[in-house]
């Protein structure tokens, strides 16, 4: 089984056809869905649209200062993809870069807005939701764990 970035944490970088034909630098505005401080995920940036035939990105490079820490980058097809760790509140921006074959570097910016309340990460149950349990006491099984219905 071959794992995938999430798709719905993939941005493409799409430069106008008037653009390209213009040779002209189109401002774009890449953005990521929210997230929380202390979330973690895998983040992408699809280059497809900026690739001539046959050329392939052969390295990879995603900075993400302040904002937080990554724990790794690579490469699926046209996309890069990076494990983002965010730590820093507010509106963040990530550079992505990738090389290609013919040498030409890619780089663009991504903005992505942190929350600054964490996940909420409810404490597990003590004991499994079908343990008989009467008040304070637990009903044990043969072996002294909490007997289970059902």
């Amino acid at each position: 089984m071959t794992w995938t970035p999430c798709c719905q944490r993939t941005v493409s970088v799409i430069v106008p056809a008037a653009f390209r034909l213009r040779g002209l630098n189109a401002p774009m505005l890449l953005r990521w869905p929210s997230a929380a401080i202390g979330a973690s995920a895998d983040y992408s940036v699809d280059f497809r649209d900026l690739l001539c035939d046959g050329e392939r990105i052969v390295r990879a490079e995603i900075s993400v200062g302040d904002a937080g820490s990554l724990a790794w980058e690579s490469i699926f097809g046209s996309c890069v993809t990076g494990w983002i760790t965010w730590s820093s509140v507010g509106c963040q921006q990530v550079s992505v870069t990738a090389v290609t074959s013919e040498g030409v570097a890619l780089t663009c910016s991504v903005g992505i807005t942190i929350a600054g309340t964490s996940l909420i990460t409810p404490t597990p149950p003590e004991y499994a939701p079908n343990a008989y349990v009467i008040g304070d006491v637990i009903v044990p099984d043969a072996d002294g764990n909490p007997l289970i219905l059902g």
